[in-house]
């Protein structure tokens, strides 16, 4: 029988590990869309629902998430090129970029202390 706080701290983790999942994605779909294996429509398709379901997660342990990030070769500074370059397809598709906060949640936990590293 398993304790409410490992269950908690399972599903902290799963949601941990998927947002790890869906940033990889969305660097390997900026990627080849930068490197023109994808055109602007589909990686905008794919990209937009990579942050549909990156919203959809929830809160995530910023440092674990980082933790395992840089691991993986995502580090801080990828992740703002990631910004900057979904921004870029956003505008190459004639769609303007108001809602910075969907990937600002993706990135939001950049230099804030530790203590109030969670998105």
């Amino acid at each position: 029988m398993s304790s409410l706080f490992s269950d908690v701290g399972s599903a902290q983790s799963q949601r941990d590990e998927k947002y790890v999942a869906q940033m990889i994605a969305l660097d390997k779909i900026l990627t080849d869309w930068t490197d023109k294996r994808l055109s602007n429509q589909d990686a905008l398709f794919h990209a937009d629902k990579v942050m549909e379901n990156i919203v959809a997660i929830g809160t995530v342990d910023g440092d674990h998430a980082r933790s395992v990030l840089q691991s993986r070769g995502i580090d801080d500074q990828r992740r703002l090129n990631l910004q900057r370059d979904y921004q870029a397809l956003k505008q190459q598709m004639g769609q303007e970029y108001h809602n910075m906060e969907t990937l600002d949640l993706a990135i939001a936990f950049l230099g804030q202390p530790a203590a109030e590293n969670r998105i």
